[in-house]
């Protein structure tokens, strides 16, 4: 009888083990039950001038073109400018530089592609789609989004029918998730299971609505930032920073910034009339990704003084369909869906914001501010911390060890991750997170998930490590302390040549 009630013993620790460790295990393993479809961002699908003829492709935008248009043609011409004074010659060149740069881009003045330009729709084979399938949707960047969004759907239906499941999941990237929100406010629900919102634009971009406004600016501290830009990383780093502290010192970044909003103010007419406007305002998409609080004045502003014509009432109409079907109920769509699906949010921060207009010192990923891309977190300028002021009595489980950001205000706090000194573009070290968001047994938040709230980029690894940083305001140097600084720095130089 022992013997048997040891056996029974034994049978009830097997069973009480494997059902203690067998879900704990479980709890760690995600598996992919529907097809997921990755909605990239802006100006990374491949667009043609010719879909039926697929030889030349429209180069995209990236910060090395426009530091190109900055080294090759913008610096040339200020110093010709100088000598000679000739805004119109100045603003001739400048847009000759740029229209050539980006003359493929122009869209009819309805908004539409010119000619017969777009992206290639290839459908995979039936066939080959499972509930394991990783899928890509690529659109025309420059397009409508809720044309867009209706090609989006159609791909859907066809995934579903083809591998018979009932839903699928969706992943977007910067500008994807304009596309993204646009089709669930349009086609509902019913068939995504779930969606991760990588730095998304829903928001929009500061800089983007002040210059769908007009509003060129610099200032001493954008000049500064600019400068820093166009000397990138080199391996004189650390010499041409102790160059850029002592211009400060010296006041040139002010002394600059007078100078170039003088010029501006002068050639802006003519480069936003010939230039663009013509290139930019033309796009939906730019339209989609104006904040809300600048999107009447911008379209007051474009509509009234630049685009006037019959042509561009059809643009008008479109970009008003956005804010009506989209804009205007944008939280409350998101909302209902975290109601029935699985909603993940990634941000970055550290960077400040592009330096030509008055937004140049929000925090971003160097492209998008972190306020927009985290759906609505309380941030510092760049450069600063949050005050005492607003910190006293906030949970500390929301403020980024470097106090610059605060996540409680987001629109979901607990299903938003922040990620430092990671870029805006670098969106293939996030993808490797996608599927625990969407497929792990429990829903992630911040408080279950591997990827703390706040992380940081770990540049030897590719990594993410729990941010641990402190606050790092920009560091205030005297004329004294830039000296040393910038001695020291020819001396370190001088060294490194001797020890070769």
């Amino acid at each position: 009888m022992k013997k048997f009630s040891k056996i029974i013993s034994l049978i009830l620790s097997v069973i009480l083990t494997f059902v203690l460790v067998v879900p704990a295990f479980a709890a760690d393993t995600d598996k992919q039950t529907c097809p997921v479809i990755f909605i990239p961002g802006f100006a990374t699908s491949h667009i043609y001038t010719d879909k039926d003829n697929p030889v030349e492709e429209i180069q995209p935008i990236s910060s090395d073109v426009l530091l190109e248009i900055v080294k090759e043609t913008l610096i040339p011409s200020l110093i010709i400018f100088s000598a000679d004074r000739d805004y119109d010659k100045l603003a001739s060149s400048l847009c000759d530089a740029i229209n050539s740069k980006f003359s493929t881009w122009f869209n009819n003045l309805d908004g539409s592609a010119m000619g017969n330009s777009g992206v290639l729709r290839v459908y995979p084979e039936a066939t080959s789609v499972n509930s394991s399938s990783d899928l890509r949707f690529d659109y025309d960047w420059r397009g409508d989004p809720i044309a867009i969004a209706a090609e989006l759907n159609d791909y859907i239906n066809y995934i579903t029918q083809s591998c018979g499941c009932d839903k699928v999941s969706l992943t977007a990237h910067s500008l994807g998730n304009v596309i993204t929100l646009t089709y669930l406010s349009i086609y509902g629900f019913d068939k995504v299971q779930g969606a991760v919102f990588d730095t998304p634009a829903i928001d929009g971009v500061d800089y983007i609505g002040d210059l769908m406004c007009g509003e060129f600016e610099f200032t001493d501290g954008s000049v500064d930032a600019l400068f820093r830009l166009i000397l990138g990383s080199t391996e004189y780093e650390q010499l041409l920073s102790s160059v850029a502290d002592a211009f400060g010192i010296a006041g040139i970044p002010g002394m600059l910034a007078l100078f170039l909003n003088d010029i501006l103010e002068k050639i802006a007419p003519t480069v936003f009339r010939e230039t663009l406007v013509p290139v930019f305002g033309t796009w939906p998409t730019i339209w989609a990704m104006t904040p809300d609080d600048r999107i009447d004045e911008s379209m007051d502003y474009i509509f009234s003084t630049y685009f006037t014509t019959e042509d561009s009432l059809v643009l008008r109409s479109k970009v008003e369909a956005y804010n009506t079907a989209v804009r205007e109920n944008k939280y409350q769509t998101l909302l209902a869906f975290d109601g029935v699906a699985r909603v993940a949010v990634i941000s970055r921060y550290g960077a400040s914001s592009i330096p030509i207009t008055s937004s140049w010192n929000n925090l971003s990923d160097g492209v998008i501010d972190t306020k927009h891309s985290s759906l609505g977190a309380t941030t510092a300028s760049y450069g600063e911390i949050l005050s005492s002021e607003y910190l006293e009595g906030k949970d500390s489980a929301y403020i980024s060890p470097d106090k610059t950001v605060d996540a409680s205000t987001c629109l979901f706090p607990e299903k938003t991750w922040f990620i430092k000194n990671l870029g805006h573009q670098d969106f293939l070290c996030t993808q490797v997170y996608y599927e625990s968001f969407l497929f792990a047994q429990q829903e992630p938040t911040t408080e279950n998930h591997a990827l703390s709230r706040f992380s940081i980029l770990n540049p030897e690894t590719g990594g993410f490590d729990v941010d641990e940083s402190v606050p790092d305001p920009v560091e205030k140097l005297s004329p004294w302390q830039v000296l040393i600084k910038f001695l020291k720095s020819i001396l370190a130089k001088f060294l490194e040549l001797f020890k070769k």
